[in-house]
């Protein structure tokens, strides 16, 4: 402790730690002191850490010496950087190597390496987006999704053609061209709302089976 209390005191600040401070917020401070000393006997400072892995120095000081709780998008962010697993890094797995596991998963589902730290992260939720994956109307609101997207991505071309039909007098083939993408988004969106009510109800009845 007094090397923590020692490392703070140098940025002139007064902190104090949190005395209800869970589990898992020691666990963290202790698992990031450590990878944090590991990078230094290497040469880096901790300045050196926040610039490649995007988080403040100062929010890693406090992460350390006050069990100050890291928000999802810093804990991601030190994960990669030292290259192992939030749950490694929250102290949740003594599983420290994380990258070929997340390739091979990336490369069988498809899903990104922040994907798998956000499902790590929200666990909690993973039994939703299972029930979501095996429901077809959410299959459908993904492909709207999609199709909304494209589009919004169509519309600043669509607008041009709309617009250079209706100065040079042309005839209403570019208006219709502009008014059919936006009716195909305005629908998507409309579908999707009509859509994510039932998909709750379902849910909440999966809930109460329980």
């Amino acid at each position: 402790m007094s090397d923590r209390v020692s490392n703070i005191s140098k940025t002139g600040r007064k902190i104090t730690r949190m005395k209800d401070a869970s589990k898992t917020e020691k666990d963290f401070a202790d698992r990031l002191l450590d990878l944090v000393n590991e990078r230094k006997s290497k040469g880096d400072n901790v300045n050196a850490i926040s610039q490649a892995s995007g988080v403040a120095s100062g929010a890693i000081s406090e992460y350390i010496n006050t069990y100050k709780q890291a928000g999802i998008n810093n804990l991601v962010g030190l994960a990669k950087y030292f290259d192992v697993s939030t749950d490694f890094l929250l102290g949740l797995s003594t599983v420290r190597e994380f990258k070929a596991e997340t390739k091979a998963v990336e490369k069988r589902l498809g899903l990104t390496e922040n994907a798998q730290h956000s499902a790590e992260q929200y666990k909690h939720l993973m039994p939703l987006l299972s029930f979501l994956l095996c429901n077809r109307d959410f299959i459908s609101i993904l492909k709207l999704l999609d199709k909304y997207a494209r589009a919004e991505k169509d519309i600043p071309t669509a607008f041009e053609s709309f617009v250079s039909h209706f100065v040079g007098g042309s005839d209403a083939e570019g208006i219709d061209e502009g008014l059919a993408v936006l009716a195909v988004r305005d629908k998507c969106l409309f579908e999707i709302s009509q859509k994510i009510k039932p998909l709750a109800v379902k849910w909440l009845n999966e809930r109460w089976r329980e």
